[in-house]
């Protein structure tokens, strides 16, 4: 078989090939904008809930002051993320 009907034959094969995947295999669609996410904020969001998590482990009260204390800096970040703005 010379390299003209190798071609022609891998043509015919990847044709077959296409219109199987188009018929048989679903196309993924998105819907809406994806945003772009800041990923220094999510990190410092998780990293101030382990620490919540520590500190509650250490004292089990959320009325504790310590506990308080290490609330707030979290629920600061769940605003900015709401709203975009610094607190």
């Amino acid at each position: 078989m010379d390299s003209k009907g190798r071609k022609i034959n891998w043509f015919e094969f990847k044709t077959i090939i296409m219109k199987l995947q188009e018929k048989y295999v679903p196309h993924v669609r998105k819907y809406g904008t994806t945003k772009e996410r800041d990923l220094a904020n999510e990190d410092r969001a998780v990293k101030l809930t382990r620490k919540r998590h520590r500190v509650y482990r250490k004292y089990k009260d959320n009325r504790n002051p310590v506990c308080e204390e290490a609330e707030m800096p979290l629920t600061d970040v769940q605003k900015e993320k709401k709203t975009g703005r610094i607190y």
